[in-house]
C-alpha cells in the first residue's frame, strides 16, 4: 500500500507520510472526479444550493481540525477525521447537483409548456 510504496520511493522515513496518503486517497479521488462539476450550478442559477454545498464542506472540513484539537487526537487520527468529512462532503455534492439539474429541467419543462399553450396555431 502507500507506506511500502513511500517507503521505497523517498526512504523509510517517509512511512508516515504514505500512511496518511492512503488515508486521504479515497476523498481526493472524489475531489478529482467531482470539481468538474462544480460550475454547474452556478451556471444552472442555483446558487443557492452552491452556498449550501460551500457551507457544509467548510463546516464540516473545519469542524473535523476542531473536533481533532479539542479531544487531542494523535496526527493519524486527526488526517483520518478529516479525510472522512471531505469524502461526505465530496460525496453530497453530485446528489446536490442532480438534484439542481432535475429541478432546472422541471421548471424549464414547465415553462416551455406554459409557452405553448399560449401560441396560436399556424397550420390552421
Amino acid at each position: 500500500g502507500g507506506p511500502s510504496i513511500f517507503s521505497l520511493v523517498f526512504g523509510e522515513r517517509w512511512f508516515e507520510a504514505g500512511k496518511f496518503a492512503q488515508v486521504l486517497a479515497c476523498p481526493l479521488f472524489l475531489q478529482f472526479v467531482f470539481v468538474p462539476l462544480s460550475p454547474t450550478l452556478n451556471l444552472i442559477q442555483r446558487q443557492e444550493l452552491q452556498l449550501l454545498w460551500d457551507l457544509i464542506f467548510a463546516i464540516m472540513v473545519n469542524g473535523s481540525m476542531l473536533v481533532s484539537w479539542s479531544i487531542v487526537l494523535k496526527d493519524y487520527h486527526c488526517v483520518a477525521i478529516y479525510s472522512a468529512s471531505m469524502f461526505l462532503s465530496y460525496a453530497l455534492f453530485p446528489l446536490m447537483v442532480h438534484a439542481g439539474l432535475r429541478k432546472a429541467i422541471h421548471e424549464e419543462s414547465a415553462r416551455k409548456g406554459d409557452l405553448s399553450d399560449g401560441r396560436s396555431d399556424s397550420s390552421s
